[in-house]
């Protein structure tokens, strides 16, 4: 039997909730921090969310799919993805999860499980990069609490 292929990352931010939910949420800070991601959505449990990308002639053109599992506004959030350019059976999850802490919160990013992709270990790093991106665009984005 094959390892579990997720992505787990958890970092501690001296920032507010509601700052990261923003970065989370809100459709300008996804496409800021989050792989130019603008997410299109009501953030109603079971809907579509698209993520857009805004090309050249000012055209939005989907490059994500997913489906909104869980939504609890400040503390967490889970999607199925649809990874349809590898093909329409393969799919992860993507959990977001803010622990409030003494000086600030934890974020958790988890996202998988990779392991029946084709190329399983090559998508698990492409997304593991990309969630170390994010983390450092976070980092940036952030006020620090005073």
């Amino acid at each position: 039997m094959k390892q579990p292929l997720w992505v787990n990352l958890a970092f501690p931010l001296a920032v507010k909730k509601e700052c990261i939910w923003k970065v989370l949420t809100v459709p300008s800070m996804t496409h800021q921090n989050w792989c130019n991601c603008l997410l299109q959505n009501t953030y109603l449990m079971g809907n579509i969310i698209d993520c857009t990308s805004i090309n050249q002639k000012g055209t939005h053109r989907t490059f994500m799919r997913s489906e909104l599992l869980e939504y609890s506004p400040c503390e967490c959030m889970r999607f199925k993805i649809y990874h349809q350019r590898i093909g329409k059976k393969y799919h992860s999850e993507l959990r977001f999860k803010i622990i409030p802490i003494t000086k600030g919160i934890l974020l958790n990013i988890k996202q998988g499980d990779f392991t029946h992709f084709p190329e399983a270990e090559k998508i698990f790093k492409t997304s593991l990069g990309a969630w170390q991106s994010f983390q450092e665009n976070l980092i940036k984005t952030c006020r620090p609490l005073s």
